[in-house]
């Protein structure tokens, strides 16, 4: 991996991130990240660099570490990536409803 010009460290740290993004997907609701990634793979992205970049993800392995409450769903407000979280679980219904975008 050394085309990428990163350390080891480096890049274990973008999949610990990677890995906190997919599992927060789950937490809320929204299904596999395959499934999120297909709603709409540009916003996607984007919020996936934000996850990386996240210098709150102490949080969020906090958060995820908690047992969910029946029925919860809600992205704690501390995440840079709540709006996208909560309007990409409404892209990922319309599409498994058949609905439009």
């Amino acid at each position: 991996m050394s085309d990428f010009c990163l350390s080891p460290t480096a890049l274990a740290g973008i999949a610990r991130q990677a890995g906190l993004m997919d599992r927060m997907v789950l937490r809320a609701g929204i299904g596999p990240s395959r499934t999120a990634r297909s709603a709409d793979p540009a916003l996607w992205y984007e919020a996936r660099l934000k996850c990386i970049g996240c210098a709150v993800s102490q949080h969020c392995t906090r958060f995820l570490a908690l047992p969910r409450p029946v029925g919860q769903t809600q992205v704690p407000s501390f995440c840079a990536n709540r709006t996208f979280f909560g309007d990409l679980g409404q892209r990922v219904s319309n599409l498994e409803l058949g609905g439009a975008k």
